[in-house]
């Protein structure tokens, strides 16, 4: 039985799918014999589009796109090398604009190995309460989106309602775009107060006999804001709008400075109030002597120092040649820092006794002391610059 469509529904809906077109692949053919891959579509874009199979980019051979908006048929085509060796099966297919790959791609699935694919496929369906363009009483209407439906512009196929229970609802269609695969039907009147979930299905009439269902969501009211819910705080009561309920923060006893802690140490015990408990942060000194800690550091003749405990021996000034030069003594930055074959000489201060070379039982106390002295012997200098 033909149904009578509206033209005006058609039209409008013709008119925007034509205009702006989602990209969206129609129908693939697979030549096995000659390797490759042929895509048809919508809006693939330019300048040529990213093609992959299974994750694997194709090579394109050749790419056209009709930019004519009253083209009645798919306006993209693509051929593209397959893969070889490939073996049969189905392969997912991605077709993306190249020039916003992440947000403008569809997907399809491609038999390898047998015929193309013209499985009936629903991708969605969008309820809406719109009721202007029904034939009859409505309770709104469905936006079906999905492949293979045909391309006849009268759709020839069947969609139905499933209600759990009940009898097979045949939906009536208002309108049917084979370009872009969409269909509008009525949603009937007995849906007027039916919520949650319902099966869609779609059935060709094309002579396939093929066809798919979906599960989908009847809200009734079609308002993406109503279930939103704020919280809203009065006195000691938070309540959530939309009859969300209402519970008391109230402090029981009334009394805002109870949960206040405080912490204390006694010894090694370190306590926080309100029964909070306790640690010990000092644990017991395993030898009860507190001095055994405590080092002491000690001079040695050959001009190193000493650490007691085993804290190891260092060199007071690493210019004095020990080993060559016995019992002398040089504190200070380049003091007897010349020195070669000397012996008991005392420097103090920076630079003292800078230059002496051979000199023995010198001693200069101060910065510069007897700085230039270099074979003296028996001086003693005291003060900066002293004998210089």
């Amino acid at each position: 039985m033909k149904r009578l469509v509206p033209i005006a529904i058609i039209g409008i809906l013709s008119s925007l799918a034509l205009a702006q077109q989602p990209l969206k692949i129609l129908q693939t053919d697979v030549d096995e014999a000659a390797g490759t891959l042929t895509i048809m579509g919508t809006t693939f874009g330019m300048p040529n589009p990213e093609v992959s199979l299974a994750g694997q980019t194709l090579s394109l051979l050749s790419y056209t796109e009709d930019t004519n908006p009253a083209t009645p048929k798919a306006d993209s085509e693509i051929l593209a090398e397959l893969p070889s060796p490939i073996q049969p099966g189905t392969y997912l297919l991605r077709v993306a604009d190249s020039l916003s790959p992440a947000t403008e791609f569809d997907e399809f699935n491609v038999q390898i190995g047998g015929t193309s694919s013209t499985q009936v496929l629903i991708r969605s369906v969008e309820p809406s309460e719109d009721t202007q363009s029904c034939i009859s009483p409505c309770a709104g209407t469905l936006l079906i989106s999905g492949l293979n439906f045909g391309s006849d512009p009268t759709f020839l196929g069947e969609v139905s309602l499933f209600l759990p229970g009940q009898d097979e609802l045949t939906l009536p269609i208002l309108a049917f775009n084979p370009i872009t695969q969409e269909m509008i039907t009525e949603l009937p009147i007995e849906f007027a107060t039916i919520r949650g979930s319902l099966l869609l299905g779609v059935r060709t009439g094309d002579g396939q006999n093929e066809g798919d269902a979906f599960d989908f969501t009847l809200e009734g009211d079609a308002d993406s804001n109503n279930e939103l819910q704020t919280l809203n705080l009065s006195g000691t009561d938070l309540s959530l709008s939309q009859n969300g309920g209402t519970v008391s923060i109230n402090d029981p006893d009334a009394d805002p400075g109870n949960e206040i802690q405080t912490l204390t140490q006694s010894g090694n015990v370190l306590t926080l109030s309100g029964n909070g408990g306790s640690v010990t942060i000092n644990p017991e000194d395993a030898d009860a002597d507190p001095n055994n800690e405590i080092q002491s550091i000690a001079t040695n003749p050959d001009g190193t120092a000493t650490l007691s405990g085993g804290g190891g021996t260092f060199d007071l000034n690493p210019n004095i040649r020990t080993d060559a030069t016995p019992l002398n003594t040089a504190l200070g930055v380049g003091a007897l820092q010349s020195l070669t074959t000397g012996s008991f000489n005392l420097a103090l201060g920076g630079h003292s006794l800078a230059s002496n070379r051979s000199g023995i039982r010198n001693i200069a106390v101060g910065g510069l002391a007897m700085q230039f002295n270099t074979t003296g012997s028996n001086n003693t200098a005291l003060g900066s610059a002293a004998l210089k």
